[in-house]
Formats: structure tokens, C-alpha cells, sequence
């Protein structure tokens, strides 16, 4: 994850010298350069916000955990008491049998204790009237009292965990907050970064001319950028708030966007390879996957159309479809998503 935010910074940093440096600064000199600082500065601070909520993640993961064992063992201790107050019932019934019986034959003493407790423990308590039953009751009074106490220490457990489970709750409701907060700073970060390399990109613009179509795609070596060179995210690979859903989803790829000239722009096969679909796909709405070896899929999602077809040979660099905004979109841009023996992985680690 590290090495990755690394990289996404150092590609975005030289995306924006590659675009802006040549032909801004000679223009603008230092009002370029200062735009440019502060875009490295709010990059920074996007990835101090964005570590401190991988941090917040693991600790709300960790507080679920310990939240549902809590209320299992809350359940495990009603029972035990629930099974508990059922064998004290049990002998308290045989108890008051036997005390019945032994008023009934007349035993010396016994009317007097029997008139004078308040309750079972207060009977219990009674020396004297201890003395005069028999072993069998004995024993029954004994068992009584060790269960009475492990009802009381039961009863106690179940009051600690129920303040535990509080308590957690608590912690959980305080970092959900904390956590929004969090989101608000980052997205807050991520839309002035966007805006700096927006002005930036029409400062260039104003001096090379308007549209898309002057920029070529960026080769990295073994892999192309998948887009004209003049991209930024909208939304990255990884947890997010789905903003058509509208709950907290993985997002599995990256969303990209142009400067100018987005809906309509020709999408570029990162590498060679051969085309598996290009068809409608679900959410993705107009889609095209290319199989480019090495157990590497890539999925290009939203297009408005298809430049090739399934089952089509491609090489690195070649125009396979155009940036749309069918399926479920909020707008034109590109959803670019990797996978590695049919699982998502971010797709940046191509460009390692």
C-alpha cells in the first residue's frame, strides 16, 4: 500500500511536470511553479489523511470483533443464568417439601424458624435450625448456597460485559465520527489538488491550444497509461461511499477523468494481448477486457464505444474504445480496474 501511494504521488507529480512544466512555467514563470508547489503540498496531506483512516479502518475491524464476542458471551451468561435460577428452584421446592413434612410430624422448634424467616437465604442462615435437619438436607442447603453464590457472581459478569459492550459501543460511535471526519478533510484535500492541477492544465491549455486530442498516452515501458496524458482521479482503488448507492463499497479500480475533451477520448490497450469481451457489462455498462499474460486482465469501464471486438489480437498502444458514461455513471470518465488471476487488484502495480 505504501509503495503504492509512492507511486500514484511520483506519477502524478511527473504527469503534471511532463504537462505543465515546458510550456507553463516558461509562460507564467513563477505563479506555475508556485501552483505546482502547492499541488505537492496538498498531495502530502492527502496521504497523511488517507494513513490515518487505513488506521481508524483497523481499529473500527478490530472493535467489531471484540463487539460481537462480547454480546455472545452477554448470551452465554443469560443462559447460564437463566439454568442456574432453574436449579435453585428446584431445591428450594425440595427444601420447602421437606421443611412441610418435618412441620407436619411436629418436629420440636421447627414452627418457630419456619414463622420467623423472611426468605430462603434468612432460613439458610439460621444455625440452630441447621442443626436439627438431616444430612440429605443438609447437603441440599450447601448445593443451595454454591449455587446462590455463582447466580450472584454470574449476575455480576453479566453487568461487567453489558458496561463492556457499552463502552465499545461508545469507542465505536466516537471513531465513526472521527472517521467522517476524516473522509470530509480527505475529499476536501483530493478537490483542491484536482482544482491546482486544473488551473494548471488550462494555463497549458491557453498556450498550446484546447482539446484532448493533442495529448498522447504516457508509455511506461512494458505498459501504456490507458488514456491521453492529460488525466486526474476522481475516485481511487480501495473503500469509498458510493456516490450513486450512497454506502461504503470497494471500489476495485480508479476512476479517470481529462482535463478536457473526457467523454469521447480514445482509450489505448496498456499492453499486448487479445480482447475477452467488449459488450455490455452490467454496472459497467459499455466494457472491454483485454488478457495481457501473466495472469493480467484489464477492465475499462463506462465507454461510450468499441474500437475492437472479443476475441481480437491487440498491441500496447492500440485504440480499443472511447471514454463514455454508460452503466451506472455519474458522469463521463473511464473506470480502469485490474485483475490478477480473476481478482482486483489495484491497478497501479502495472506501473511498479
Amino acid at each position: 500500500m505504501l509503495r503504492n501511494r509512492k507511486f500514484r504521488i511520483i506519477l502524478i507529480i511527473s504527469l503534471i511536470a511532463t504537462l505543465f512544466i515546458t510550456t507553463v512555467l516558461a509562460a507564467y514563470g513563477a505563479t506555475a511553479e508556485e501552483k505546482l508547489k502547492e499541488a505537492n503540498e496538498a498531495k502530502k496531506k492527502k496521504e497523511a489523511a488517507e494513513e490515518s483512516m487505513e488506521e481508524m479502518e483497523q481499529r473500527y475491524n478490530e472493535l467489531d470483533i471484540e463487539i460481537r464476542n462480547t454480546e455472545y458471551e452477554i448470551e452465554e451468561t443469560k443462559k447460564d443464568i437463566v439454568k442456574k435460577e432453574k436449579e435453585i428452584e428446584k431445591q428450594e421446592k425440595a427444601l420447602n417439601q421437606r421443611l412441610t413434612a418435618m412441620y407436619k410430624t411436629g418436629s420440636v422448634g421447627f414452627v418457630d424458624v419456619i414463622l420467623s424467616s423472611e426468605g430462603i437465604q434468612d432460613l439458610i442462615s439460621n444455625i440452630g435450625m441447621v442443626q436439627k435437619i438431616l444430612k440429605n438436607d443438609q447437603d441440599i442447603l450447601r448445593s443451595l448456597q454454591k449455587d446462590l453464590k455463582e447466580l450472584a457472581k454470574l449476575k455480576k459478569k453479566l453487568e461487567t460485559k453489558e458496561q463492556e459492550l457499552k463502552d465499545r459501543q461508545e469507542e465505536v460511535e466516537a471513531l465513526r465520527e472521527k472517521y467522517r471526519k476524516a473522509m470530509k478533510k480527505y475529499e476536501a484535500q483530493e478537490a483542491q489538488l484536482r482544482a491546482e492541477a486544473e488551473q494548471l492544465a488550462a494555463l497549458a491549455a491557453s498556450t498550446s491550444g484546447d482539446g484532448a486530442g493533442q495529448y498522447t498516452p504516457t508509455d511506461f515501458g512494458t505498459y501504456m497509461w490507458p488514456t491521453p496524458s492529460n488525466w486526474f482521479y476522481t475516485s481511487y482503488y480501495g473503500w469509498r461511499i458510493h456516490p450513486i448507492l450512497g454506502y461504503r463499497k470497494y471500489h476495485n479500480g480508479y476512476d479517470i477523468v481529462l482535463t478536457s475533451g473526457t467523454y469521447g477520448a480514445p482509450l489505448y490497450a496498456v499492453g499486448n494481448g487479445y480482447v475477452t469481451r467488449s459488450s455490455y457489462y452490467g454496472g459497467y455498462g459499455h466494457c472491454v477486457m483485454i488478457n495481457i499474460g501473466s495472469g493480467y486482465t484489464v477492465l475499462y469501464g463506462h465507454l461510450k464505444g468499441y474500437a475492437v471486438s472479443a476475441g481480437q489480437t491487440v498491441k500496447k498502444g492500440d485504440i480499443i474504445g472511447y471514454i463514455g458514461n454508460s452503466g451506472m455513471s455519474t458522469g463521463p470518465h473511464l473506470h480502469f480496474s485490474l485483475l490478477l488471476n480473476g481478482s482486483f487488484i489495484d491497478p497501479l502495480i502495472l506501473y511498479q
